[in-house]
């Protein structure tokens, strides 16, 4: 019988005013891409915000969640 399947672990990050793009973009790096070459399942990635659009300065960011 095959061992039942766990499903990934959630990493959110949340996205406000003002926060450091960079914060963000290792948070996307580490957790949000795909990695094949592990054989584990590898995490579910989601950014969201309070608004759809959130200024963070140097750019905006729009989320679906």
């Amino acid at each position: 019988m095959p061992e039942p399947r766990i499903p990934p672990h959630r990493v959110v990050a949340v996205v406000q005013p003002g926060n450091h793009p960079f914060e963000l973009a290792v948070a996307c790096e580490v957790f949000g891409l795909e990695r094949p070459e592990l054989v584990v399942l590898w995490y579910e990635f989601v950014v969201c915000a309070e608004e759809p659009r959130v200024d963070l300065g140097a750019f905006e960011v729009e989320t679906r969640n």
